[in-house]
């Protein structure tokens, strides 16, 4: 997944005396902590765009010079190559994490819009990145509004972003209509732990804002982070909005920023290094930067960077969405299904349990038939096919029905010559393992039923190479690795949080060794031969 950010700090004039973080120095290292903490989001580009805009704070009568940094890491995954971010159109600078399966946007006939797809159609040939075509969704969208009104602007947004099924966050600056300033690009130099610092701007580089402002959000589901951090005016301005959702009205605060102090979004949270070296207790190695909250799911924030007015509407799928769930197929004539029939399983189930693995089969190929090939280790690039017998799918693969599921439907839609990986996260002590001289991950309940899972999908395909990664990981390296990783799962903290997030940060390491079983398709145990990656 890619890493995208954005901060807004007070260059000049007047900052904010009451917050520490309007202090330039304070400002710098936060903006180099954000590219820092993104960078491993996105290895194919890394860049930073930053703008220079002056504002009238309405609610304190005056003039404030604001800059503007948008900063993205993109990791490849659509289209025949790589597109940097932001991506630039005329007015707008966007920013976008997340995946775009499939749009069913009714204005498609538009030159303005790809034509709908579904990635998990035959027919689809994949040529442009997802992140142009949500951007020619949402231009369509606005351009069709009847007026500029603020609240058309994001529900023009939040009727785009309806129509497009995956899981994504995203931020989109609008310049304003009356922008003259300069807008510098700057990319990161990949080879460097740490990007330049961006060019500061002369004051009559300084653009007039009339209705700039910046929109972001998250799926409706909540699939990718994104996290905030914002000080409200003093004494804080709330107004109530009414939100229409799914034929409810409710009502949310709507909330006043201070735009002459720091107003920070990331997708993970950044951190600062602590002294305290030699505490591994939890959380210890690091402190946050600042206090960052998550963005609630399924809705269209829009800051106005004239007044700093924070509101948002919901994103709601369109009808035919929602009524596409409830369709009413009977079981296929020739089905495998029908061969339950001869058990004592109602029709009404079998219905059921068929629609399931429609949806669930569909969504698994729509994850794994365009899925990029590994970058070639000799040339450095990306290749058509893979090579070294690489595999292109992995399942973090514990053994229970959830992950062999995922792996058989998998083997469906991935190119019966393509291997597929199967990674296995064990935990135990070294210490353990010399007192009993044997290997203490072997004992593992979860590598236990993996490995017996990985012996049932071998007889069940014998066709498909399957590999078995066995990621073995001391408590000696938890413990090395756990600041960095509560960092990563911040504001997240509960032992259930950590407890999965370390098995998911070593697990996507991509650092084990390949397990086959002894005796062909596993009947000769399975203590078999190791292969380092």
């Amino acid at each position: 997944m890619c890493g995208i950010g954005v901060t807004i700090f007070p260059q000049r004039s007047n900052p904010n005396p009451n917050n520490d973080d309007s202090n330039p120095q304070q400002n710098e290292l936060l903006s180099k902590a954000i590219q820092k903490c993104l960078q491993r989001r996105g290895p194919d580009h890394q860049s930073i765009q930053s703008n220079i805009l002056s504002t009238h704070m309405y609610h304190q009568e005056q003039q404030v010079i604001l800059e503007l940094t948008l900063y993205a890491s993109v990791l490849h995954m659509r289209g025949y190559k790589a597109l940097p971010q932001p991506y630039c159109t005329p007015g707008y600078s966007f920013c976008w994490n997340g995946e775009c399966y499939a749009h069913d946007h009714p204005a498609a006939a538009s030159i303005l819009v790809s034509p709908p797809f579904d990635v998990a159609e035959d027919k689809y040939e994949e040529v442009t990145s997802d992140t142009v075509t949500v951007m020619e969704l949402i231009q369509h969208e606005l351009l069709s509004m009847e007026d500029d009104e603020q609240q058309q602007q994001e529900q023009a947004l939040a009727n785009a972003l309806s129509h497009v099924q995956g899981e994504y966050s995203f931020i989109l600056y609008n310049h304003g209509p009356q922008q003259q300033g300069k807008d510098h690009n700057q990319a990161l130099d990949q080879q460097s732990s740490l990007p330049l610092q961006s060019q500061s701007l002369e004051k009559n580089d300084a653009a007039q804002h009339g209705n700039a402002c910046i929109y972001f959000g998250r799926d409706p589901l909540g699939r990718r982070s994104l996290l905030m951090s914002y000080t409200e005016t003093n004494p804080p301005q709330r107004a109530k909005v009414q939100e229409h959702s799914h034929g409810t009205d409710r009502s949310d605060d709507n909330i006043t920023i201070a735009l002459d102090a720091s107003f920070v979004i990331s997708s993970v949270a950044p951190y600062q290094q602590t002294k305290s070296e030699g505490n591994t207790s939890a959380g210890t190695g690091f402190k946050p930067f600042v206090n960052m909250e998550e963005i609630p799911a399924g809705r269209v924030y829009r800051l106005d960077l004239c007044t700093g007015q924070l509101s948002f509407v919901p994103i709601i799928p369109p009808a035919a969405i929602i009524q596409s769930s409830s369709i009413n197929s009977p079981l296929l004539p020739n089905s495998s299904w029908n061969t339950l029939f001869n058990k004592d399983i109602s029709p009404h189930l079998l219905q059921a349990a068929q629609k399931l693995h429609h949806y669930l089969n569909q969504a698994v190929r729509r994850r794994v038939v365009h899925a990029p090939f590994p970058l070639s280790i000799n040339t450095g690039g990306s290749s058509s096919t893979p090579t070294n017998n690489q595999a292109t799918v992995a399942v973090l693969f514990s053994g229970g029905v959830d992950s062999v599921v995922l792996a058989a439907l998998s083997h469906e839609h991935v190119p019966i010559d393509q291997p597929i990986d199967l990674i296995n996260v064990a935990f135990a002590s070294s210490t353990s393992s010399q007192q009993h001289q044997e290997d203490p991950y072997s004992s593992s309940p979860d590598r236990q039923a993996a490995l017996l899972s990985y012996e049932e999908m071998i007889h069940k395909f014998p066709n498909r190479k399957w590999r078995f990664i066995a990621v073995n990981v001391d408590y000696a390296e938890v413990l090395k690795e756990e600041a960095g990783i509560c960092q990563l799962l911040h504001p997240l903290s509960s032992t259930m949080d950590f407890n999965i997030g370390t098995a998911f940060w070593f697990a996507t390491r991509g650092y084990g060794e390949v397990v086959s079983i002894l005796g062909g398709n596993g009947g000769g145990g399975m203590n078999g031969r190791q292969e380092q990656l």
